[in-house]
């Protein structure tokens, strides 16, 4: 999810500093964060199931789970300025997202066996999305809501692998 963060950190300035975005729920949005993630679930991702274990340095590891995060993003731009700010925000989300929709991970993250995962808006409707907004005193902010998958969770079981054999090579005796 940092490479996510860090997608938007490094593309919306100048209309966001790196500062002004972060991981936030909107309880405990503060008046330094003008662009809030809140990841509200978390699934497994059925459509990546491996069962093979992966060869790694000296072994083998488990196969990942793949799980799908589906987040929130609101912005808290118009709080002082008014609403037409949260549009522009959240419009530059939507752009940027859609243009590079792939999530740049590191190779170590995720395995060759698994595509890159993607970003993905969801379109809810009105009776989810006021499921999904259960923070009590806080009046709702326009939202996007996305879905980043699949997203290789790596396993912690390892088993070590001897080699087979080791070859000798002698003369034959003279």
């Amino acid at each position: 999810m940092r490479a996510v963060l860090g997608l938007l950190r490094d593309s919306l300035p100048p209309l966001l500093q790196p500062g002004q975005i972060g991981f936030r729920s909107p309880a405990d949005a503060d008046e330094t964060c003008l662009l809030g993630l809140f990841p509200y679930r978390l699934v497994k991702d059925i459509r990546y199931q491996l069962s093979d274990s992966l060869r790694v340095d000296g072994g083998k590891e488990a196969p990942p789970l793949c799980a799908c995060v589906h987040l929130m993003v609101t912005s808290y731009a118009g709080k002082k300025s008014g609403l037409e700010d949260d549009y522009k925000v959240l419009e530059r989300v939507m752009q940027l997202w859609s243009d590079v929709c792939e999530v740049p991970f590191t190779g170590a993250m995720q395995p060759s066996v698994v595509p890159p995962p993607r970003l993905e808006l969801l379109s809810h409707d009105e009776d989810t999305v006021s499921k999904i907004w259960q923070f009590s005193g806080t009046p709702y902010r326009l939202s996007l809501f996305y879905q980043c998958a699949p997203i290789a969770l790596p396993s912690l079981r390892f088993k070590s692998v001897p080699r087979i054999g080791e070859a000798r090579y002698e003369a034959a005796g003279v």
